[in-house]
């Protein structure tokens, strides 16, 4: 019986570690750039965060009486620059999601390098609101 007991109790410790984990290894993702192999779910280290960027800027577009999309464009400062360069060639063909606050926000497929350090964010989802706030005041 105590040991039918301790067994329950272990196994209701280790759903509830599990369980912290993986919630807690979600939250400390940084925003930023990461691989995706589906646009659903990021894989390892940021490519890039929001301090490789330098200036960013908002703009809209209304597809219809109810349809807003956003695009957030910025450049990123020399290093991010080079980093973003040398990911997009070794990429090509690859998606690349941005990340932001759990969810992704966009995860385009790269076309080619791209080496000016420009980038565009494009979603109808209002976070990239907040994206751009955060960006203006650092």
């Amino acid at each position: 019986m105590k040991k039918t007991i301790k067994l329950i109790e272990m196994k209701i410790i280790l759903i509830f570690l599990t369980i912290f984990l993986l919630i807690s290894c979600d939250s400390n993702k940084v925003a930023g750039w990461y691989n995706t192999i589906d646009g659903k779910e990021i894989t390892g280290k940021p490519v890039l965060t929001m301090k490789d960027v330098v200036f960013a800027t908002l703009d809209s577009c209304h597809m219809d009486s109810t349809d807003i999309i956003y695009e957030l464009s910025g450049k990123f400062d020399e290093n991010g620059t080079k980093k973003f360069a040398e990911y997009t060639k070794k990429n090509i063909g690859n998606m690349l999601a941005f990340y932001y606050q759990g969810k992704i926000l966009s995860a385009p497929m790269i076309n080619m390098k791209i080496e000016s350090g420009n980038f565009s964010i494009n979603s109808k989802d209002k976070m990239l609101l907040k994206v751009y706030e955060d960006l203006s005041t650092r």
